[in-house]
């Protein structure tokens, strides 16, 4: 018992605790999202709210911590006035039985593992910042164009830091997978391709390769946008900035709809791609479509020119992001927008 001694008479620090949009308000929770997407700093701004006793925060990743001690569990609670014990960076093959627990204490588990499932447990999934939050907590300059240099994550404004976390966080192959979705950012992704031009510098099979992106899916670093009828699907990463740390070639209109794709992750349900709109929200009926330097008059012939397919595919409105333009229109009952990319990411 002495390790579950240690991590309770450890002193927490809440200097680097942040308030999120996204709250926690449930007994039992499973907190979700990717490496630096900000958990443990969510966590430190709900614990604040405890008295220093009350809490035991259990640390998986301090290499200091063995998760044999949990054996020990029970008897090391008895007699004290704990009331929220936090499981703090469990990994993908993480098990526990909670059954003991549930009912005398909130229990709050943290991972960057999509895949981690714990009956009666609920779970929320911490995203990156978004363009607002950016705004509220950036250090450096946080304007529009600041936002698309960094990306998503704090961290991200330290020198060398994406560079480094890239570096030592993903395997040789992994990293290879990141560089050729850097260079074919929101394209059509294929096992089949993706293999083809790795099996030139590598050892490799088409097992390793899926087993490799499936991972990288479940550690929330890439993202998948389907196609709305076909077996088809485009590939983004969860933090638009690692486009620009894993290549050379600079490509804004990919990054600048991946940062948009990023901003529709706040509505919570799946989306989809076509032909004709790079992102749909089917339940919505809303369209989008990144126009970064377009023309208005350009995008408002274009868009007279979609309104007869968004209504065939029960779309009522379509929205073209922009960097700087804006307008709007009815055209047979469907509402068009331009929306510069600032004011639409605010109003959301």
């Amino acid at each position: 018992m002495k390790i579950l001694d240690f991590f309770y008479e450890e002193e927490l620090d809440f200097k680097n605790a942040i308030e999120r949009k996204q709250e926690i308000n449930s007994k039992n929770l499973i907190i979700k999202g990717a490496r630096h997407s900000g958990k443990r700093s969510l966590l430190l701004s709900y614990l604040k709210n405890f008295d220093k006793k009350e809490i035991l925060f259990l640390n998986f990743k301090d290499l200091r911590f063995k998760e044999d001690s949990l054996l020990f569990l029970d008897d090391f609670l008895k007699n004290k006035i704990i009331k929220i014990i936090i499981f703090y960076g469990v990994n993908e093959n993480f098990t526990f039985n909670f059954s003991n627990l549930i009912d005398s204490y909130q229990i709050i588990i943290c991972t960057e593992f999509a895949s981690v499932k714990i009956d009666f447990f609920e779970e929320i999934w911490l995203d990156f910042l978004d363009f607002e939050e950016f705004l509220s907590l950036s250090k450096k300059n946080p304007q529009l164009g600041t936002y698309f240099q960094i990306g998503r994550c704090l961290k991200n404004e330290q020198n060398g830091f994406l560079n480094d976390y890239l570096s030592n966080s993903f395997s040789n192959l992994e990293l290879e997978i990141l560089k050729y979705v850097a260079l074919n950012l929101g394209l059509e992704f294929s096992i089949n391709e993706l293999y083809t031009r790795l099996k030139k510098n590598m050892k490799l099979s088409k097992d390793s390769i899926y087993k490799a992106v499936s991972e990288l899916e479940n550690r929330y670093i890439l993202h998948f946008v389907k196609h709305s009828d076909k077996a088809l699907k485009k590939v983004y990463f969860s933090d638009f900035a690692f486009k620009n740390a894993l290549c050379l070639q600079k490509d804004f209109k990919k990054l600048f709809a991946n940062a948009i794709l990023c901003e529709l992750f706040k509505f919570k349900e799946e989306i989809f791609y076509n032909k004709h709109f790079d992102f749909v929200l089917k339940d919505k009926k809303i369209a989008f479509i990144a126009a970064d330097f377009f023309d208005v008059d350009l995008l408002v012939l274009k868009a007279k020119k979609l309104v007869y397919k968004a209504l065939e595919l029960g779309i009522f409105h379509i929205i073209f992001i922009s960097l700087s333009n804006e307008t709007i229109f009815y055209e047979e009952g469907v509402k068009v927008e331009v929306l510069p990319f600032e004011n639409w990411a605010l109003s959301l």
